[in-house]
């Protein structure tokens, strides 16, 4: 029984973080797309997407720069 019990605590593990990330993600396209929707054209949908990694990639630089080298 202790072992189904950590195995079960390992994959809460595993699987909550990656939850969270697919939940922001989709909240974060979601907001995005609510603002920027109404100003593009109905076959520029997919900007929403490009702009969302674009704000992704800038937070992991700065958060690698500002958090991460301090660290070091």
């Amino acid at each position: 029984m202790n072992n189904i019990k950590n195995y079960f605590l390992k994959g809460l593990l595993y699987i909550v973080p990656v939850a969270a990330i697919v939940w922001v993600i989709i909240k974060s396209y979601t907001l995005l797309n609510g603002i920027i929707g109404d100003y593009l054209p109905e076959n520029m949908k997919f900007l929403g997407i490009i702009i969302l990694l674009i704000i992704i990639t800038v937070f992991g630089y700065l958060g690698s720069i500002l958090i991460a080298s301090p660290i070091n």
